[in-house]
């Protein structure tokens, strides 16, 4: 992991860091070129099989629309940027959205949905994950298992507190 792009996400205040991970997921989700069903079929049985992950697939409308609490939040988004930043094509993403990322004051603290912490849980998952924004292009082959099973222990405690 680079140490630099690390501490500048542990850095972050929980409302900043919200804020950048909103920015964050358009970034990746601008960039995608990976179709949900491609996303899905790439998610290896070890990680599919892991206790919380079962729960992050199969979202009803009203868990998606749930607001995750800020502490959560911030923890789970941390969490999720520093699993990014862990693998060395996928922290070029992080890279690339940090530059690009203006602080607006507006946009500090927003609200984080439990559908969008799911989409990001999903495209962090698997396997297959392309994405290129202008000449900037990365493909995702690898995932730590380890690493998902405590993002998403973080993600199932917030069920419930929306």
């Amino acid at each position: 992991m680079s140490t630099k792009l690390a501490n500048r996400v542990n850095e972050m205040s929980d409302q900043r860091i919200i804020g950048f991970f909103n920015h964050f997921s358009r970034t990746v989700l601008d960039g995608l070129e990976t179709s949900k069903e491609q996303i899905v079929e790439g998610i290896p049985n070890s990680i599919s099989s892991l206790p919380n992950f079962p729960a992050l697939r199969h979202l009803t409308p009203d868990q998606a629309e749930a607001t995750v609490p800020l502490e959560e939040a911030a923890t789970i988004t941390r969490e999720t940027l520093l699993c990014w930043a862990d693998d060395e094509e996928m922290a070029l993403v992080v890279e690339a959205a940090l530059e690009t990322y203006k602080e607006d004051d507006l946009a500090i603290g927003m609200a984080i949905s439990m559908g969008l912490l799911a989409t990001l849980m999903m495209i962090t998952a698997s396997t297959e994950f392309r994405y290129k924004r202008g000449n900037f292009e990365i493909k995702k082959s690898k995932i730590d298992a380890n690493t998902i099973d405590s993002i998403t222990k973080l993600i199932g405690s917030c069920f419930g507190k929306g």
